[in-house]
């Protein structure tokens, strides 16, 4: 047979096993088993992974939340051509048009309220140092009266507003703290005038609450934190000016500040949670009175602001969060039951308190920063695209405690009410943005 044939033909003959043979056989049929177990194994983990990071499941209502959530920081630009085209070349400047000033007065908390139901808002301001209630109605034209004193007896803290009692006047709510610590009603008659008809006692170390219908009856509840207790309590609106004993919502961290999220039925509700270690979690209520299942959002310190509002006008609820900080953070909704991407937004203004708002009529909602200490608030207008600029940066002589932006003579255009202090000497000024 031809050398050439003898290769043709090497394939079609079959060769003797032998012990060596046979033993690497075995070696090799081992090595496929042991093979197709490692990649059994690294697709059974694979998918243990992502089904932890799949969207959470609650119940076929509850909100699900993307729980691979980024965070980017973005730094503000400063205003240039383009922006300014874009916002139709409106440059704007504040002026004041009122400012008032009250000696042996300390002004914290404000809100405005149309107290009388003439249509225009109205502004009511707590006086720590004097136990009292200012009322300023609103006259038009950019006018207020002079201030309506109210009495109180009894120092708050903060203020609030709601319809507590469902006769379409709106409420003013006050927290007082101390050995008298308590929850104080004072009810609207609409005619300028209020009566106290209810207070709750409460544990000295109230630090917040929020008013919100939670088990949908049409009754606005009560949902307090206290500062010494990591949980959620609860008073029920009985109606006829009357509550419920608080409820306890069990929370394992200690709560900074915090924002009722939707509800879901008349008995879950899910929170927004600011904790004291820095972080911002996004909490799905459940039926026993607890919470499970959690995404946290790092907000590198802690939280003094909390808000909700579709900021980017997608028709799809943002949270909105300012830190004391050099920045603002903005959580924006996916859809309306997902959040997806944290952006933190790099200012040069450290902060104490935001306030959102149309400042200059463009249906886009733009955002007021503020400062206590260096006395100055910073504006930063929307130009679509979750991008905003800062143009325009506003000094006060007197420590700024809150801010309120209202339309006041209904003319369209934003007008920005500031409270502060400067020794025992408190202030309020109103300005107006012209462009």
């Amino acid at each position: 047979m031809s050398e050439s044939e003898n290769e043709n033909n090497i394939g079609q003959f079959t060769l003797p096993e032998t012990e060596s043979s046979l033993f690497h056989r075995k070696k090799k049929f081992i090595f496929i088993i042991v093979a197709t177990l490692i990649v059994i194994t690294i697709a059974i983990t694979v998918s243990v992974i992502f089904t932890k990071k799949a969207k959470p499941t609650i119940s076929p209502t509850t909100i699900t939340i993307d729980t691979s959530a980024t965070e980017t920081t973005t730094i503000l630009t400063t205003s240039t051509d383009s922006y300014l085209t874009t916002m139709n070349e409106w440059s704007p400047t504040l002026s004041v048009i009122k400012r008032y000033e009250f000696k042996n007065s300390d002004f914290q908390s404000m809100v405005t309220v149309d107290v009388n139901e003439d249509n225009h808002a109205d502004i009511v301001i707590g006086d720590e140092r004097q136990s009292r209630i200012l009322i300023f109605l609103n006259s038009a034209n950019n006018q207020f009266n002079d201030e309506i004193i109210y009495e109180t007896d009894i120092i708050m803290s903060s203020l609030f507003k709601a319809d507590m009692n469902n006769d379409n006047k709106i409420d003013l709510i006050g927290i007082s703290g101390g050995p008298n610590a308590a929850i104080n009603f004072l009810y609207n008659t609409g005619n300028e005038t209020f009566y106290r008809r209810k207070v709750i006692k409460r544990d000295p170390r109230i630090k917040n609450i929020e008013l919100v219908d939670i088990n949908q009856d049409n009754y606005t509840d009560i949902v307090i934190v206290y500062s010494n207790k990591p949980d959620v309590y609860i008073i029920f609106n009985m109606a006829n000016e009357d509550f419920s004993n608080q409820t306890k919502y069990e929370m394992k961290y200690m709560i900074n500040h915090f924002k009722v999220l939707n509800i879901n039925d008349n008995q879950r509700f899910n929170l927004i949670v600011a904790h004291e270690d820095q972080n911002v979690s996004i909490l799905f209520g459940n039926y026993n009175q607890s919470f499970i299942d959690e995404v946290n959002y790092s907000t590198k310190s802690l939280v003094h602001t909390i808000l909700l509002n579709d900021i980017d006008s997608d028709d799809n609820m943002d949270i909105i969060i300012g830190n004391y900080n050099f920045n603002f953070q903005i959580v924006f909704g996916e859809t309306s039951d997902k959040f997806y991407q944290s952006v933190v937004y790099s200012v040069g203004l450290y902060n104490t308190f935001l306030r959102i708002g149309d400042l200059n009529n463009d249906q886009r909602l733009d955002i007021i920063l503020g400062d206590y200490a260096t006395k100055k608030i910073s504006l930063y207008f929307n130009v679509g695209n979750r991008t905003f600029i800062n143009s325009t940066i506003y000094s006060t002589n007197f420590n700024l405690e809150n801010a309120q932006l209202v339309d006041i003579n209904n003319d369209g255009y934003m007008e920005i009410i500031l409270i502060g202090t400067d020794s025992i000497i408190s202030f309020i000024e109103i300005l107006s943005i012209y462009s």
